[in-house]
C-alpha cells in the first residue's frame, strides 16, 4: 500500500513483468537467456529450458522482451553499418556464391 493514499502498487508496475503470473526468477533466467544467446532463442527453447508449461507462455515472454528493443519513432540505418560476425547464408565458406564452383 502507497502511504497516504490507500491504493495497492506493485514493484513490476510499468515494467514487461506487470501482469504476469510466472515468478521474477522465471522471468530473470528468461532474460539472461534471450540476452546470452549469440542466435537469440525460440519460444519452444524458451519453454523446454525453462520447464514451462504451455508455448503461448513462453512465446508471450519473448515477445515482451522483443518489444523492449525496439525504440519508437526509431531512424533507419543510415551511412557505413558495420556488422560483425556475419557471413549472409548464400556464400560458402569460401567465400564464392553457391552453384559458381
Amino acid at each position: 500500500m502507497r502511504p497516504g493514499c490507500g491504493n495497492r502498487t506493485s514493484v513490476t508496475a510499468g515494467a514487461i513483468f506487470d501482469r504476469t503470473r510466472t515468478p521474477l526468477t522465471v522471468w530473470f533466467t528468461a532474460c539472461w537467456l534471450f540476452a546470452a544467446g549469440k542466435d537469440g532463442i525460440s519460444a519452444l527453447s524458451l519453454q523446454r529450458t525453462l520447464e514451462i508449461g504451455s508455448y503461448q507462455t513462453a512465446w508471450a515472454m519473448l515477445h515482451r522482451l522483443r518489444s523492449v528493443l525496439v525504440r519508437p519513432g526509431r531512424e533507419r540505418l543510415a551511412g557505413i553499418v558495420d556488422v560483425e560476425n556475419c557471413r549472409p547464408r548464400f556464400l560458402r565458406l569460401n567465400g564464392y556464391p553457391r552453384g559458381t564452383i
